[in-house]
């Protein structure tokens, strides 16, 4: 009988052991368990950031290119500004021109008047 006393002691005692065990890898698996969601729900936190962070970029990309397709329409209508100036400033340069010749001419046409106009004048005196 105390022998097997001893051998319930024993498995007792193990039986004890093993639940000890079972109890300390519960807890421990409910640990882990914790410590993955926690780490599951910290990527999805980042997952999202980096998200957020990609969309503002891409928001910011395309506002530079809105503006560079901005800039580059006012440069284009700037360079035909310019062109049509341009033209306006040569045909009013040569129409400048045409004038000033057209007034050389009336000048020299004038001078010829009062040259003869002098020399009629100087016939009609001695006419007199």
């Amino acid at each position: 009988l105390n022998n097997f006393e001893v051998i319930v002691n024993d498995i007792t005692e193990e039986r004890n052991q093993a639940l000890e065990r079972c109890e300390t890898f519960t807890s421990v698996k409910d640990s882990m368990e914790l410590r993955v969601e926690r780490m599951k729900e910290e990527i999805e936190a980042v997952r999202t950031d980096m998200q957020a962070k990609q969309a503002e970029q891409a928001k910011r990309d395309e506002d530079r290119d809105i503006r560079a397709e901005q800039q580059q329409e006012l440069n284009d209508g700037l360079e035909a500004s310019l062109h049509i100036f341009e033209q306006r400033l040569a045909e009013s340069s040569v129409h400048l021109q045409h004038r000033e010749l057209d007034y050389s001419t009336m000048q020299a046409d004038a001078l010829q008047l009062v040259e003869e106009n002098a020399r009629l004048v100087s016939a009609l005196h001695a006419a007199k």
